[in-house]
């Protein structure tokens, strides 16, 4: 019985097998040097019948075809996969330099033919201190050649910061690329002092572990990897210098030492060595935006779309109403923003939450970033949210282009319940301004009539009115140099309580929390961050607003990522305190986030 279960299993096992898609790869190094052995192998993912070879004209076959197999069995939620390969080794010489092709090989599976891909291989004329393939006695023949040679090339070991474009306009994407060379064997990579990138906002790259590449730099076969990448998007137009990338690389140098042993004599005695490499300086010219820059031109510089909705044209008085703004391409989307809107004066609108997208690649920064404006009628009737433009800076045809937004019309219902904010209709500014002062009623008491013509000039009055005005300009120097240092002394006592102010806000947010208040909660982040940043900018809370705190903030030098998370986190307790449905974090998370928020800017405004 336990027989038949095994064959069964077996039998359906070798039919996914040969269910899948067989491939045949080769592979091989794409670079060696002249007289340089090498490796080419030939995968299968299935067992052939037959397998045929390419002829290999252009090099020397110094052995093989060595054979190897391997399989894996794998059991996932009950179902049963086996992969096997089947590899055919070959060794071979380079006898000349050139670029030459090794032809596809061929195996057959199942009756089938399968062929692998073409490979093409590069011979460079070779040097001692070229970087080794694989091969023990070899290897180490030429581990022992490159380090003899160390200390008399300096080009063995060098880094660079290569960039796509040697000029850009202002806001472009721009792609930098750290990479390091060698020509011996790297041991390390240790202390990377990466620079700074003034002048440019910077995003990373997501990059793998670094993994060696054969390159042919000025004739010469080199080991390179990708240390960093990154997007840059330069802030201001003219030359702006990149600072060097620092870098201490450990690598093995052979001591050259009387033997103690046979072995000795044989392998040779290795130390570790470590060797700073630095990287050029070097310039991008920057070029400003062309003039002059349409009306409604924010900033926005690569290649976009737009679009503009609402959720709902009809409501009732005091709903809320959604605008949402899409803008999304690829660009300096992340640092782009929109123009003002006109909104109904009856309307109450709230900052807009920001929702940003963007991944960094090759490509620059790709991704989208949405506004949502919560806009809530206080009056009932017929609205229009007049039409909008979002303009950009077209990189591809280097012209401004610019899109519009549909015009909005809502329609406002009256609601049932009662207004809690009182309204005022029917009037205009202008209806208002001259009321009262077109009819002047006769005076009937007792009023003081003074002689026509009678100078003033030169009277008692005069002098002592004169005299009264130097006392009080005088009275209010006085007074206003005194309230100066008492606001000196007011403002070192605020920045100082900012943070023990703060903190008991927070303590109050966290009772909230236990008690499930969300009002209550929302409340005290909204008033502990504020009031910190009152405190330390010295602002009247009643004077703040999200503008003049982050024009402030961003005086000061205070990292922008950072001003983005207060800000963020400032939306997120408006919209819970107005529109509870517009949230979906939860209290622990945005208490968490106020208080890292809080103690990073404590250390950067100290």
């Amino acid at each position: 019985m336990n027989k038949t279960i095994l064959f069964i299993i077996l039998s359906i096992t070798a039919m996914q097998v040969f269910a899948e898609d067989v491939n045949i790869t080769a592979s091989a190094p794409g670079v060696v040097t002249l007289g340089q052995q090498f490796q080419v192998v030939f995968s299968i993912n299935a067992k052939p019948k037959s397998f045929t070879a390419p002829t290999f004209k252009d090099f020397t076959i110094l052995a093989g075809p060595y054979t190897s197999s391997q399989s894996s069995i794998q059991v996932i939620n009950g179902e049963m996969s086996q992969s096997v390969e089947y590899s055919y080794t070959y060794v071979l010489q380079a006898n000349k330099e050139g670029k030459f092709t090794i032809e596809e090989a061929k195996a057959t599976v199942g009756g089938k033919t399968y062929s692998s891909n073409i490979i093409t291989i590069e011979v460079v004329k070779g040097s001692a201190s070229a970087p080794p393939s694989s091969g023990g006695q070899q290897q180490q023949q030429q581990n022992r050649q490159e380090s003899e040679n160390v200390e008399e090339n300096k080009e063995d070991i060098f880094v660079k910061i290569l960039t796509d474009k040697k000029e850009a306009y202002q806001g472009e994407a721009i792609t930098a690329t750290i990479k390091i060379f060698s020509r011996i064997n790297i041991s390390d990579l240790q202390n990377a002092k990466f620079p700074s990138f003034n002048g440019f906002t910077k995003e990373e790259i997501e990059t793998p572990q670094i993994t060696l590449q054969r390159e042919i730099i000025n004739g010469k076969v080199h080991l390179t990897g990708i240390i960093k990448k990154y997007v840059l998007i330069p802030q201001h137009s003219g030359e702006i210098t990149i600072d060097p990338f620092e870098l201490d690389v450990i690598y093995q140098q052979r001591v050259n030492a009387a033997p103690r042993s046979i072995f000795d004599d044989f392998f040779g005695t290795y130390r570790d060595v470590k060797q700073t490499v630095k990287s050029e300086p070097f310039k991008i010219k920057i070029k400003p935006l062309p003039e002059p820059k349409p009306a409604g031109f924010t900033g926005g510089v690569g290649n976009f779309n737009f679009s503009a909705s609402i959720d709902k044209p009809k409501a009732k008085q005091n709903d809320g109403i959604t605008l949402k703004i899409k803008i999304s391409g690829n660009g300096n989307i992340k640092y782009t923003d929109l123009p003002k809107i006109s909104f109904p004066s009856d309307f109450e609108v709230y900052d807009p939450k920001i929702t940003t997208d963007v991944k960094a690649s090759s490509n620059g920064l790709t991704g989208s970033k949405i506004f949502e404006y919560l806009i809530i009628p206080r009056h009932y009737g017929n609205y229009t949210i007049p039409s909008f433009n979002f303009t950009y800076f077209d990189i591809a045809s280097k012209q401004y282009k610019t899109y519009k937004s549909p015009e909005f019309n809502l329609n406002i219902e009256k609601s049932n319940e009662p207004s809690s904010t009182p309204m005022v209709s029917g009037f205009s500014k202008e209806d208002i301004s001259f009321f009262g002062k077109d009819i002047r009623y006769i005076k009937t008491n007792n009023i003081k009539l003074y002689q026509k013509n009678k100078q003033y000039y030169g009277a008692k009055n005069f002098y002592l009115a004169y005299l009264i005005s130097f006392v009080l300009f005088i009275a209010i120097i006085i007074i206003s140099r005194k309230q100066i240092k008492e606001r000196a002394n007011i403002q070192k006592v605020k920045n100082k309580r900012a943070n023990r102010l703060a903190i008991k806000r927070l303590k109050q947010a966290k009772i909230a929390i236990k008690e499930n208040d969300n009002q209550k909660f929302y409340e005290e982040i909204s008033k502990a961050l504020w009031g910190y940043i009152g405190d330390k900018l010295f602002i009247p809370t009643a004077d703040l607003s999200k503008e003049i705190a982050i024009n402030e903030l961003i005086k000061r030098e205070v990292n922008k990522q950072l001003i983005d998370e207060l800000i963020d986190i400032i939306d997120k307790c408006e919209f819970a305190r107005y529109a509870p449905s517009a949230i979906n974090v939860s209290m622990t998370e945005i208490y968490n986030s106020a208080a890292k928020v809080i103690s990073k800017l404590e250390n950067e405004m100290k």
